[in-house]
């Protein structure tokens, strides 16, 4: 549905253009009292619609991209988590310590835990809340989206830099370097939300200069071809030219 819309805006803008041509084709025939419908205005609105457009296509390109490098840093996520809980157990670290561990896991890999076992890790609430105990049924098994993953592997390294025992020599599976995979994973976050942002507020602008009820192409163009019939006429073959011109509005 959203790349019909796309293509539609496209079209629009092309048609405004042949729109033009014709008026321009009309010469001295085309002389509208309204400042808006002149030549020269159109022309501009023209090339702003088409900066607008390539302004959102830069802003979906720059969305793309940073959502592309996130999931990059995420994929390993899933596997290394496993390996991390693994080097945990064998650390010689308590039971609780590797339950909590394990728990965190099963949030990151998506998967419930056994209806016989009863997480040991408590969500945070708000400071001065007191602290509700959890029961397996109450921790959703698709607690799996970009902010749920960060918020899982963060409690995960905590757990680790509690936990003395845990010295694997391995360099990836290190509280340090896990520290600042977290951190990078953070920064791509914060980049996604930023992207997003500025793709909806181009796509606004797109919108606003293609559809604004008062100035955008869509209304310009058909009160272009209502001056164009007063002028030449329903049958003319001037406004035959122009009635064939397809606008169409986008639904947002």
């Amino acid at each position: 549905m959203k790349k019909n819309r796309e293509t539609g805006n496209v079209k629009n803008a092309a048609n405004f253009e042949d729109l033009i041509s014709f008026c321009e084709g009309y010469k001295t025939a085309y002389q509208p009292s309204n400042a808006q419908f002149e030549l020269t205005a159109l022309q501009t609105l023209l090339l702003e619609a088409r900066t607008k457009m390539d302004e959102l296509n830069t802003a979906i390109t720059d969305f793309n991209n940073a959502t592309n490098e996130r999931a990059i840093l995420f994929q390993p996520l899933r596997k290394l988590s496993t390996r991390i809980v693994n080097a945990l157990e064998v650390s010689g670290a308590t039971a609780l310590t590797v339950a909590n561990a394990k728990a965190i896991l099963r949030k990151i890999q998506g998967r419930r835990a056994p209806t016989h076992i009863h997480l040991l890790v408590q969500e945070p609430v708000a400071e001065g809340t007191p602290q509700p105990v959890p029961t397996s049924k109450e921790i959703s098994a698709a607690q799996t989206g970009y902010d749920n993953q960060t918020e899982h592997l963060a409690r995960l390294i905590s757990t680790l830099h509690a936990e003395p025992l845990y010295t694997p020599n391995e360099t990836e599976l290190t509280p340090t370097k896990l520290s600042a995979m977290l951190t990078a994973i953070k920064a791509a976050n914060t980049a996604v939300i930023a992207k997003a942002t500025a793709l909806s507020n181009a796509r606004i602008a797109r919108n606003k200069i293609m559809y604004d009820s008062d100035t955008g192409i869509h209304h310009i163009a058909l009160e272009i071809k209502k001056y164009i019939k007063s002028v030449f006429g329903t049958n003319s073959p001037e406004y035959r030219q122009v009635s064939r011109i397809k606008f169409t509005r986008a639904r947002f």
